[in-house]
C-alpha cells in the first residue's frame, strides 16, 4: 500500500498542476521575456515585455515567422517594430552573426520570448498528469517520470554510481548536479526552482517527482524495502503451489536468516547513500 499511495500522490500533484494553471502549447509568443545584456537586442534599446511586430518588411502575430526573418539578416541593420505600452515603437537592430551546425550562419539579437499557454479541462489535465510528455515549461506525466527514475536508480546505486558518490563527499570529484540528493537537498532545490521558474506549480511537480522515486525506491525487491516483502511472498507462494502439485503439504517458508543476509548488505548501502548525500548537501549544496 505504502508505495502505491505515492504514486496515488504523484498523480494528484500532477493534475493539480495541469489543471489549476495554463500549459506551454509548444509556440512561442512575441512578447519579449529576457533580453541577455549587452546584446543586440539591448543595443538597439528592446525591453522584457515588449511585443514584436513587425522585422522589415516582415509582420506577423507568429513569433517563429519574425524569428526566422531575423535569423536570415545576420549582421545586417534591420527595422524592428515592437508595441511597447501600447504603442508602437519603431527601433533599428544589427543581428550578430553566428555560425550554427544545422542552419549554417544565422541572425541573433538575444532575446527570448514568452511561451504560448492555454488552460487544458479536466478530462486533458488527468490523461497528461498520467501520461503527458515532457516538454519546455511541461513536467509531463508520472509514467515519463518513472521511466526517468528508474534511470535515476540504476545510476546512482550502481557500483560505479555509489563509487562516484564517495569519491565527492571525499572532495575527490566535483558535486554532480544531476547525482542524488538527501531530503536536505531535495527542500533546497524545491526552493530555489520554486524562486526562480515560477512559485507553486514547480515545486508541486518536484514533489511529484520525488513521490514517484519513493515509489520505485520501495519496489526494489529486496528486503528491507516493500518489494522484497513482496518478492519473499512471490517466492512461498511459488514453491508452495509446486509442492501442491506433486502432493506435498505447502509448508515452505523463507527462512529469517536468509531474509537478514540480503537485509544486512542493503541497509549499508542505504546508510552509505543517506551519510554521503546528506554530507554533501550540507557541505556542497547544489546551487541551480
Amino acid at each position: 500500500l505504502g508505495p502505491v499511495t505515492h504514486l496515488v500522490i504523484a498523480f494528484a500533484l500532477l493534475a493539480t498542476v495541469f489543471a489549476v494553471w495554463p500549459q506551454p502549447t509548444g509556440a512561442l509568443t512575441g512578447e519579449v521575456a529576457f533580453v541577455r545584456e549587452d546584446s543586440p537586442a539591448a543595443r538597439a534599446g528592446i525591453e522584457v515585455g515588449d511585443q514584436l511586430v513587425a522585422v522589415d518588411d516582415v509582420a506577423s502575430a507568429d513569433f517563429t515567422v519574425l524569428r526566422e526573418a531575423l535569423r536570415a539578416r545576420p549582421a545586417e541593420p534591420s527595422t524592428i517594430v515592437v508595441e511597447r505600452a501600447g504603442e508602437p515603437l519603431t527601433l533599428t537592430v544589427t543581428p550578430e552573426a553566428v555560425e550554427t551546425a544545422d542552419l549554417g550562419t544565422i541572425g541573433v539579437i538575444g532575446i527570448a520570448t514568452e511561451p504560448e499557454l492555454r488552460r487544458l479541462g479536466a478530462g486533458e489535465a488527468l490523461v497528461e498528469a498520467a501520461v503527458g510528455t515532457p516538454a519546455p515549461g511541461s513536467p509531463g506525466g508520472v509514467v515519463p517520470m518513472i521511466g526517468e527514475s528508474v534511470r535515476g536508480l540504476v545510476r546512482i546505486l550502481s557500483p560505479s554510481g555509489l563509487g562516484d558518490l564517495v569519491a565527492q563527499a571525499l572532495g575527490r570529484q566535483e558535486r554532480d548536479v544531476e547525482g542524488a540528493v538527501s531530503l536536505v537537498g531535495a527542500a533546497s532545490l524545491a526552493g530555489q526552482i520554486g524562486a526562480r521558474e515560477g512559485g507553486l506549480p514547480v515545486v508541486l511537480t518536484l514533489l511529484a517527482a520525488i513521490n514517484v522515486f519513493f515509489f520505485l525506491f520501495n519496489l526494489v525487491p529486496l528486503p528491507p524495502f516493500d518489494g522484497g516483502h513482496l518478492a519473499v511472498v512471490a517466492v512461498e507462494s511459488t514453491v508452495n503451489g509446486l509442492r501442491r502439485l506433486r502432493g506435498r503439504h505447502p509448508d515452505f517458508r523463507v527462512r529469517p536468516e536468509a531474509i537478514a543476509g540480503i537485509a544486512v548488505p542493503v541497509i549499508a548501502v542505504l546508510a552509505l547513500l543517506l551519510v554521503t548525500t546528506l554530507w554533501l548537501d550540507l557541505t556542497d549544496p547544489i546551487r541551480l
